[in-house]
């Protein structure tokens, strides 16, 4: 071997030693938590530095030694942790809290906690808000403090508490209320919809359950904003004098159904196999027919198979005594 060659392997092997040195020297395991032990619990990760393991503000603690499966092993089944644990922040000098936090020190242990600037909110509710999940909050800081908690990006869909009507809801920023079809509430924006040319074929236009003319499905949606409706579209075309199911022509897909309330037809969706599940998240409906149904697919389902439509009267389950008051069962009636 040539005195070139011998010093280049030579200088390579002490590279490769000089590696596994700086690796052993800063080589260790992060832990995500300090038992009440002074040990290092729930391993995160092995082969990793002090400053890869304490970055940002996570309770992590970090060891040393990287230790082996075995001594890894030992330590979480004999002895409750790894030995020499050192936690990655001692104060809150070193703890940088995201927005909506504030470090706070538990028994010596620094700790991100929700702390919202309740203070200086750009638009404040006084008292109660409707989120735009559905709940009730006591006030606006409360919500905060939930989706701090939770991780959640609630907002105040409108002051006051949740309502199943839009008689009271008070919509702010230029917003309007409308119904969805589980009867809730919702303060949205009302989009504004194309021109239309008056020379536009017949064909585009649209027939609403209210019996009008609209010219698109846009200019459906945005009645339904303006109007805290719910309407929706019948049929394609414009609306006839005397419609019925024998006179309209739905298309594929879709089944025509007498809706008992306005006494017009409407084309929908009916699936011949309609599963209709239920879980936690869904709310149950009180339909005109005096029948408590699971969900709103519940509900479509029964129209689809009597071959009218039941409306939703309210959330919730149907109240016999009270329901019946105002169930006319002249008005319903089964094709």
């Amino acid at each position: 071997m040539s005195s070139a060659n011998f010093v280049v392997y030579l200088m390579a092997f002490i590279c490769q030693i000089l590696m596994l040195h700086i690796r052993d020297v800063s080589a260790g395991s992060c832990w995500l938590a300090v038992g009440s032990n002074g040990r290092c619990q729930n391993l995160l990760m092995t082969d990793t530095t002090r400053e890869n393991c304490c970055v940002g503000n996570r309770g992590t603690a970090w060891v040393e030694e990287d230790a082996s499966s075995s001594d890894l092993f030992r330590w979480r089944a004999l002895t409750g942790g790894a030995p020499n644990c050192q936690r990655c922040h001692n104060s809150c000098s070193t703890m940088q809290c995201s927005v909506g936090k504030k470090c706070k020190e538990r028994n010596g242990i620094p700790k991100c906690v929700c702390a919202p600037d309740c203070h200086n909110l750009r638009d404040r509710h006084r008292g109660p808000v409707c989120g735009s999940d559905n709940r009730t909050y006591k006030n606006q800081c409360t919500m905060l403090k939930h989706n701090c908690r939770h991780n959640n990006h609630v907002e105040v869909a409108y002051p006051g508490e949740c309502q199943t009507s839009c008689d009271t809801v008070q919509c702010t920023h230029n917003r309007h209320c409308i119904l969805d079809q589980n009867h809730i509430a919702h303060c949205v924006e009302c989009s504004n919809c194309p021109r239309i040319r008056h020379n536009s074929p017949s064909r585009m236009l649209l027939c609403g359950s209210d019996g009008n003319t609209y010219n698109s499905q846009c200019h459906i949606r945005r009645a339904t904003c303006l109007n805290q409706g719910n309407i929706q579209t019948a049929y394609k075309g414009r609306c006839q004098d005397s419609p019925t199911c024998d006179n309209i022509q739905c298309t594929s897909g879709k089944s025509c159904l007498m809706n008992p309330t306005t006494q017009r037809p409407q084309c929908v969706t009916c699936i011949a196999s309609m599963y209709c599940g239920h879980s936690q998240q869904e709310i149950p409906l009180c339909g005109v027919d005096n029948k408590t149904y699971n969900n709103w697919c519940a509900l479509r389902r029964a129209s689809c198979e009597s071959g009218v439509i039941i409306e939703a009267k309210h959330p919730g389950r149907c109240e016999d005594e009270l329901d019946a008051e105002y169930y006319d069962d002249s008005t319903f009636f089964w094709r």
